[in-house]
């Protein structure tokens, strides 16, 4: 789509290049005669005042005086007209210049000859000595003629007034009976031919020179082109055709330093289709490819030239508007989800619906810098998100406060993970029916110096949404897994992993690296991931998890119930272990339906061929229901909270006092 537009302007200008081509060759042309022609027509009336001198006694007065007199007035006018064209070829209409250069082609060589007639008549009423006068005042002003037209721009009209001027000369002197005078005509004739041939080659020189020139300009046309191809491809989206993010925020600036804008304000808009991704997933990216034009075209459609659209990444969108009254701006964003939420052909016989979530920030005098707005309204649309789907949110000053929290708390994390500053902590996994330690969670702990104890629910989503969650997670699991290679056999780690992690291809073999690195056989290794994690990405995550479960790694659904996929996604699913979320143990004592849904979710456990774990244990009497239900395992704090790793140690031996001694971590 781009490529072909680039080449639509890319021919266009070639083709103008090509008219002004053209033009500047006639411009040069017109700009020589100018400057010539007046020359020639001097020439030529003082070649007549010599004749009328020369032949007023011996021939007829209309012959002598009348004819050059009344040549001397289409010369005179000529001559003025010239006069007043010249130096200003550059300005004048191109239809003008070629109509003068037509005119020149035919008015010289007619003047030529009339002159030319005259004189070969005058030759017969004159004496021998006159004519000797009258060979030597042709000759020259036969001379004069072609040094004039040597370095003339036009060789039709050049060589056509030397014909004209030669040949009736040359039949008078052929025929007079004078020998002398007959070589003289012959003299005429090679004469003619090697000026014919002069006139020729200087045209050729000055065709050379413009053409040059020509080129010259087609040099630089086809440099702006590039120029421009550049330009484009650098600050166009290749899918769409829309701005990119470069240049959305080029644009942003552009508005900000506008003056009309000073006064009525604008506002940035972040806009990130709800549901696109099962499009990719089901129908394929093609098909995907096809939605995002389609949403392309539909946001230009709604701003047209009022605003700025730009496609920023994958299935993320922004626009500028031109007010920065929060209710025209909700107004504008309204229409924008109604006509992103309309349906979506994406086959003959496919039809597929997407919402949108949208960030809005306003330009305000708090706001000193244009690229704050792109900022802020990335914040209001992860909050839209946070909110559930197809939201709109307009930026506040509480939500500025929360982003400088949030830089902080990333910039302290980036830090931690560098310098290994985080803390594994272990919580004990306990069966329920006998009360032995099963293994552990390892959970991930972190005390900065400035900010103190951050809690993981802060710093795990931060880690997700700037890209840190990666090397998080390898630092975790390799001091987890290095500390779970010195338990006892029976006892298994249970790590949780990422959405982000989990979709990557080489998660699997990340995971693989590491516990061949810290000796903890895969058979130990329980992976957690939740629902939601799974929808992120459900193809991408089931083949991350079939491949771990091949290489022995047992896989468990955390926070089961409070994601999307329920019932109907965990048949489909590689699982060893259910664990039931914190939320329903909570309410298993004093609430019926809770009690009945945990029973349930036992039963289908047991019908799976599966082992369930309650999460959040922290009463006897949600225990002894457990135990009732038949749960296998559980974790909270009626067992224990979670421990450091000196704690684990304790743990283990005192679980293991007599029976066996634990190995030394390595």
């Amino acid at each position: 789509m781009l490529s072909s537009k680039i080449g639509a302007d890319s021919r266009r200008l070639l083709n103008v290049w090509r008219g002004k081509n053209q033009d500047v060759f006639l411009r040069a042309q017109h700009t020589e005669i100018a400057r010539l022609i007046p020359v020639l027509y001097i020439v030529v009336a003082i070649s007549c005042v010599a004749l009328s001198l020369s032949y007023a006694r011996s021939a007829p007065l209309w012959l002598s005086v009348g004819v050059p007199g009344l040549m001397m007035v289409p010369i005179g006018l000529r001559m003025r007209y010239w006069l007043g064209v010249g130096g200003i070829s550059d300005r004048m209409p191109i239809e003008k210049i070629r109509r003068d250069i037509k005119q020149t082609n035919y008015i010289g060589p007619v003047i030529a000859l009339i002159f030319t007639i005259v004189g070969a008549l005058l030759l017969s009423h004159g004496t021998s000595n006159e004519h000797h006068h009258e060979i030597a005042g042709i000759a020259i002003w036969i001379l004069a003629i072609t040094s004039a037209f040597c370095l003339s721009a036009t060789p039709f009209a050049s060589i056509l007034i030397l014909l004209s001027a030669a040949t009736p000369l040359t039949i008078s002197l052929l025929m007079d009976a004078s020998h002398v005078i007959q070589t003289m005509g012959g003299i005429v004739i090679l004469i003619s031919a090697q000026v014919s041939y002069m006139l020729i080659q200087n045209y050729l020189s000055f065709f050379k020179m413009v053409h040059s020139k020509a080129e010259l300009e087609k040099s630089k046309v086809i440099a702006v082109l590039a120029e421009q191809a550049s330009t484009t491809l650098a600050n166009t989206d290749h899918l769409t055709g829309l701005s990119n993010r470069r240049r959305f925020e080029k644009a942003v600036l552009e508005w900000a330093t506008q003056q009309d804008m000073a006064q009525t304000g604008f506002a940035v808009g972040i806009i990130d289709l709800d549901g696109f991704k099962p499009v990719n997933d089901v129908y394929g990216h093609s098909a995907g490819d096809e939605v995002l034009i389609e949403v392309a075209s539909r946001l230009f459609a709604e701003f047209g030239n009022a605003g700025q659209v730009a496609r920023l990444e994958s299935d993320q969108f922004a626009f500028i508007a031109s007010s920065a009254s929060q209710d025209v701006v909700l107004e504008i964003a309204g229409k924008i989800q109604l006509a992103l939420c309309q349906p979506y052909k994406v086959y003959p016989d496919r039809i597929v619906r997407i919402a949108s979530s949208i960030g809005i920030a306003l330009q305000t005098d708090t706001v000193t810098e244009p690229l704050d707005l792109i900022a802020h309204a990335d914040a209001a649309l992860h909050q839209s998100k946070a909110n559930g789907k197809a939201m709109i949110t307009v930026f506040t000053s509480d939500m500025e406060l929360e982003n400088l929290e949030r830089a902080k708390i990333e910039q302290g994390l980036r830090m931690a993970i560098s310098n290994d500053e985080l803390q594994t902590y272990f919580q004990p996994i306990f069966e329920i029916s006998t009360q032995r330690l099963a293994g552990f969670e390892a959970l991930a702990r972190w005390t900065d110096p400035e900010l103190g104890v951050v809690s993981p629910a802060i710093f795990i989503p931060i880690a997700e949404q700037s890209g840190l969650i990666g090397p998080l997670t390898e630092l975790m699991l390799r001091k987890a897994a290095g500390a779970a290679s010195a338990w006892p056999d029976e006892l298994y780690l249970s790590f949780n992993v990422s959405a982000e992690q989990l979709v990557r291809e080489s998660a699997g073999l990340r995971i693989m690296t590491v516990l061949a690195e810290c000796g903890l056989a895969p058979q130990r290794l329980e992976i957690e991931v939740t629902e939601t994690a799974l929808m992120k990405d459900l193809p991408a995550a089931r083949r991350t998890l079939e491949n771990l479960k091949a290489a022995g790694v047992r896989i468990s659904l955390d926070d089961f119930g409070t994601g999307y996929s329920s019932l109907s996604q965990i048949r489909n699913l590689p699982l060893d272990k259910v664990k039931i979320d914190k939320s329903f143990i909570d309410d298993i004592v004093c609430d019926e339906k809770t009690r009945n849904l945990v029973a349930t979710i036992v039963t289908m456990c047991n019908g799976m061929n599966i082992t369930c774990t309650a999460e959040g244990i922290e009463e006897q009497a949600q225990l002894n229901q457990l135990k009732l239900n038949g749960c296998h395992s559980g974790q909270g704090y009626l067992f224990a909270r979670p421990m450091p790793y000196v704690d684990v140690e304790k743990l283990i031996q005192r679980t293991y006092s007599g029976r066996k001694k634990m190995r030394r971590a390595s």
